[in-house]
């Protein structure tokens, strides 16, 4: 399921465990998701996706469920 791989890149790059990734999680909820972090998890996102983000869609990467909405709904 795309959610569970995204789940995955989320938690190793977060370095917490994949039980702590849900869609009601926040930036705020982890200590290590900063400004290097959301470079990584939007790397992460487009390499395994296969898609290209704009500036605007990484600057909305401050919940978990911002990220799976701006997933296409073909990959979502």
């Amino acid at each position: 399921m795309i959610k569970n791989k995204l789940y995955a890149i989320l938690a190793e790059l977060l370095r917490v465990d994949v039980a702590d990734i849900s869609s009601e999680k926040t930036a705020d909820d982890f200590a290590t998701w900063d400004s290097l972090a959301i470079i990584n998890i939007a790397l992460a996102v487009e390499s395994e996706f296969d898609i290209s983000l704009t500036p605007e869609q990484i600057s909305e990467f401050n919940s978990v469920a911002n990220i799976v909405n701006l997933l296409p709904e073909t990959t979502a």
